[in-house]
């Protein structure tokens, strides 16, 4: 089982993705927007934001959201 997840997206990819994962939790993904990792592990993602505005990341492991594991990037 992963510890944390960040995925990065808008509120409809965030709310709609959460969902998914509460009918997968053990769901992998494989894509440049998310980075899945374990305990005591690390991972980085790289993301060049080629526009303003304001993006939301989560971590949608089921009770993590709820828990406040969620922010927005604002790119000026």
């Amino acid at each position: 089982m992963f510890n944390h997840e960040f995925i990065l997206g808008t509120t409809h990819d965030i709310r709609s993705h959460a969902a998914a994962m509460k009918k997968n939790p053990d769901m992998k993904h494989d894509d440049g927007h998310s980075l899945t990792v374990g305990m005591l592990s690390r991972g980085e993602l790289h993301w060049r934001f080629t526009r303003a505005g304001r993006f939301v990341y989560a971590c949608l492991i089921p009770g993590h959201l709820e828990r406040g594991m969620k922010g927005t990037i604002v790119v000026k």
